[in-house]
């Protein structure tokens, strides 16, 4: 069976974006709808992990998939994936992923 593997990075903002949401624009039904599609949408590349785009700012180990406005990247490995981001798709990649 394949994994998806997060990272406290990861995690940590995926945690933010639900309390954004939920708490921030009062939508908690939204924000639990999101997180299970982003979760089950991680699952699905974790059982092909080469299915996701290389970006160029990121370099050939990393690959990416968006759902809605956000873009998750992360790193396929031979069990699943790894996921190092998710972040609103709007904000600029170059200045977000330097220190990947």
């Amino acid at each position: 069976m394949t994994s998806v593997l997060w990272t406290p990075r990861a995690e940590a903002e995926l945690e933010d974006l639900a309390f954004y949401i939920a708490v921030r624009d009062t939508r908690p039904t939204v924000a639990l709808k999101l997180i299970d599609e982003i979760v089950a949408k991680s699952q699905q590349y974790a059982n092909q992990p080469l299915m996701g785009t290389i970006h160029s700012g990121l370099g050939s180990r990393f690959r990416i998939f968006r759902h809605t406005r956000y873009v998750i990247v992360y790193e396929p490995i031979d069990e699943g994936i790894i996921v190092h981001r998710v972040v609103d798709g709007t904000r600029d990649f170059r200045r977000l992923f330097r220190d990947m």
